[in-house]
């Protein structure tokens, strides 16, 4: 949240930060564990809730984000 308050009027940073980041957060998004996969979504979430440039940095990879039959359901509400 800290870093972006900071960088609000930066949105370019914004996007290449979260550029460097897809890769790892999608990582642990598939994680075995469902606790972190959840942190991981939540922040997800609020990351792409600032606005509407950051849904692109995420939009190849929208099959990371489907439900699987084996989720638990707050996994499951999140990602709907």
């Amino acid at each position: 949240k800290v870093f972006v308050d900071m960088t609000s009027n930066r949105i370019s940073l914004q996007v290449e930060v979260l550029k460097r980041l897809k890769g790892p957060l999608l990582t642990l998004i598939a994680s075995p564990t469902p606790e972190l996969a959840y942190t991981v979504l939540v922040h997800v979430h609020a990351l792409i809730g600032r606005g509407p440039m950051h849904v692109g940095v995420f939009g190849a990879d929208f099959k990371q984000f489907y439900c699987r039959y084996n989720d638990p359901s707050y996994i499951k509400a999140v990602k709907i």
